[in-house]
């Protein structure tokens, strides 16, 4: 049974609301906060079980997400309320509930334990980039781009958008057919593919995922740019600079699996790796806002305990710092530009799909899945894990939307770069 103090406290605290509508229904009694009006986030919230008042009480945010995965509770629109408390977030900041002095040292020794050394960035990478195939086919479009894409029409679909989004990678990459390009975390290989085949340059693509290595191989071979595209199962670091040199360098949304006490280390690899008088970076990386990292820093929230381990947002800031310090301040930046809403709507095409196509993934069985190695990992897709992905999505959108979270694309160059000189 709920402390029945757990729920005063909770229903006090909401009682800041300001922005928004909130509805609380539990045993035919109804609770509301905030205030109608036009373009406002307004939710209602089913309560079914009461440990759900614990939970948050002991974990706030993580406490409420966790009681959503276990069906404790049913939300009517869940990126609705995810925007509700972020455009509340100083009126309920105030009144925290928790969490305990033991909740605090936990999160900082998970933090700490999940950092990304050569050693545990193999198991925080393969934790999420190892799971079935089946499930990311279940949302991504026919390019396998999990990233940001880049929407202009109205009706534009998702490849259209995803197709967009590695052309202005191209294109800020200022790539040609005599560079050779190092894409650091490179997915299921649609940079590379789309710069073979467009460019024909020489790409060598990294990643610590063996279920991509494997799909990114088999779909190079498949589109006969084998003598172009070479696929590295390695981490980052341990890349030579005495054996390799690049022209370019493109990392697309790996840079959230650095860490911030590996930042200045990733830039100083590129540094080295990178040709010392023209050499570019392009790097689109997902940023917090300065005012919210330390706290965030700090803590574990749903996305580091339950979606991406070992992953953190670094701020804009944070970047120039790294790569000043990484390089000795040999990369500059010439370029920033922030997609927010572009995520905003690719997560929405994301969840949509994914929930429109769950039904089919609940149906397969040990039996459905091909023989896998032990590193790979196959999830059981029943309602928790539904309602986990549902959340992760509706938490990002929601974060994207209210530019809580931004996602930036920059180009770095070398200082007095030759190919950037207006003759």
């Amino acid at each position: 049974m709920a402390n029945t103090r757990d729920p005063v406290r909770i229903l006090s605290l909401l009682k800041n609301v300001k922005r928004g509508e909130l509805t609380i229904v539990e045993n035919h009694e109804q609770h509301q906060f905030g205030h109608s009006g036009k373009d406002i986030p307004r939710v209602t919230i089913q309560v079914h079980h009461d440990r759900f008042w614990v939970r948050v009480a002991l974990r706030n945010d993580l406490g409420f997400a966790e009681a959503y995965m276990d069906q404790d509770i049913d939300v009517d629109n869940l990126v609705a309320f995810i925007t509700l408390f972020l455009v509340n977030r100083n009126e309920l900041a105030n009144g925290d509930v928790g969490p305990s002095w033991v909740t605090q040292l936990l999160n900082r020794w998970r933090t700490s334990y999940l950092a990304n050394t050569i050693t545990n960035a193999v198991y925080n990478v393969r934790a999420h980039y190892d799971l079935d195939e089946k499930l990311f086919s279940s949302f991504l479009d026919p390019t396998w781009t999990y990233s940001c894409a880049i929407w202009r029409n109205p009706d534009d679909t998702l490849e259209q958008a995803q197709v967009r989004k590695l052309e202005s990678v191209i294109a800020k990459a200022r790539l040609t057919a005599q560079d050779h390009v190092l894409d650091l975390g490179c997915g299921w290989g649609s940079f590379a593919l789309m710069a073979a085949q467009r460019i024909g340059c020489q790409v060598t693509c990294v990643t610590l995922s063996s279920q991509q290595w494997s799909a990114v191989v088999t779909r190079v071979r498949k589109a006969g740019v084998a003598k172009l595209v070479q696929v590295l199962l390695c981490d980052y670091r341990c890349l030579d600079p005495q054996v390799y040199q690049f022209d370019k360098i493109v990392s697309v949304e790996m840079v959230e699996a650095v860490g911030a006490e590996f930042l200045a280390t990733f830039f100083r690899c590129c540094h080295q790796l990178l040709h010392p008088q023209h050499g570019l970076l392009v790097l689109q990386g997902i940023v917090m806002p300065e005012a919210h990292y330390a706290e965030y820093h700090q803590s574990v929230d749903f996305i580091r305990q339950y979606i991406f381990p070992g992953g953190e947002c670094p701020t804009i800031t944070s970047l120039v710092q790294a790569a000043t310090e990484g390089s000795e301040g040999q990369l500059v930046v010439d370029h920033l530009e922030n997609l927010p809403w572009h995520y905003a709507k690719t997560l929405r095409m994301w969840r949509q799909s994914f929930n429109d196509n769950f039904p089919a993934l609940a149906t397969l069985t040990a039996a459905s899945f091909p023989a896998q190695k032990q590193d790979c990992y196959r999830p059981i897709y029943d309602e928790s894990f539904r309602r986990k992905w549902d959340y992760y999505f509706s938490y990002c959108e929601a974060g994207f939307d209210t530019r809580t979270l931004g996602v930036v694309q920059m180009v770095f160059t070398r200082i007095a770069n030759p190919r950037l000189l207006v003759s």
